[in-house]
């Protein structure tokens, strides 16, 4: 019988241990970012979206996980 564990209860943190989304916190930073979110892309500098050619606007975005503190 096929386990009932799926990806979407496991994450994996920047150093690749892979933990339970439940333990996990997300990290955020500022990056630039094309205001269509069906364009993602984070970028750390300014430009222009390779998709749209618009260009890209700072926020604050998700881009990974950590493990929660005890």
């Amino acid at each position: 019988m096929a386990s009932t564990d799926n990806h979407w209860t496991l994450v994996q943190t920047p150093t690749g241990k892979i933990i339970e989304r439940a333990k996990a916190e997300v990290l955020e930073a500022e990056a630039w970012v094309c205001e269509d979110p069906g364009h993602y892309g984070i970028y750390f500098k300014p430009g222009a979206c390779r998709i749209c050619g618009k260009a890209r606007i700072k926020k604050v975005v998700p881009i990974g996980f950590q493990e929660r503190s005890a």
